[in-house]
């Protein structure tokens, strides 16, 4: 019998997998803002959209997108659990 692939560890790896793509763009958001602000003249205002949008990207946007992934890696182990307790895909025991 196969092993059955737990709901909790697919759902943390889905969380994972969706959520850092959306934090690195963050930090590299504000690490370009970071990098425009040091080339401007000492005590020169300019605009905090690009440094707003990257800690947006990393907060509120990050968590809802690793949400998703970890409903998928929840529904994938669930459809994986389902297929394993049925004996397989019909498939591969035409084959044997």
């Amino acid at each position: 019998m196969p092993i059955s692939a737990r709901r909790g560890r697919w759902a943390a790896i889905g969380f994972a997998i969706a959520c850092s793509p959306m934090v690195a763009l963050g930090a590299y958001g504000l690490y370009a803002d970071i990098q425009y602000a040091a080339t401007l003249p000492p005590n020169t205002p300019r605009c905090g959209n690009s440094a707003l949008a990257a800690v947006l990207l990393i907060f509120p946007v990050s968590p809802i997108v690793g949400l998703i992934g970890a409903g998928l890696g929840f529904i994938s182990a669930s459809v994986r659990n389902a297929v394993l307790s049925n004996g397989g895909p019909q498939e591969l025991e035409e084959n044997r």
